[in-house]
């Protein structure tokens, strides 16, 4: 597995977001959320195999790549959900009103 890209916005002493782009798409799809996100986080964007500054590798190994994102953003603290399309698979009570 190659290294991933990652772009870091806001303080750093904030607690870490961290950002998933969706298929056929990069870190940047994130960035018109960034006023939103920045100001109460450290919000890190990584980009997948192959899209946006990540070399492509060839390789479509999911736990591969989940180790070189835990590489590149460090563990967890909280996991959200995300996609393609985030609001048509969200449970109603995550919908916005």
């Amino acid at each position: 597995m190659t290294d991933l890209a990652a772009l870091v916005d806001g303080p750093l002493d904030a607690p870490p977001l961290l950002l998933i782009h969706g298929t056929a798409a990069s870190s940047e799809s994130w960035s018109l959320l960034l006023p939103y996100l920045t100001p109460a986080h450290r919000v890190i964007r990584v980009d997948l195999p192959g899209r946006g500054r990540s070399p492509a590798d060839g390789s479509l190994d999911v736990a591969g790549q989940a180790s070189a994102i835990g590489a590149t953003a460090g563990p967890p603290r909280r996991l959200l959900r995300g996609g393609g399309r985030p609001l048509l698979r969200s449970p109603p009570s995550w919908r916005p009103r």
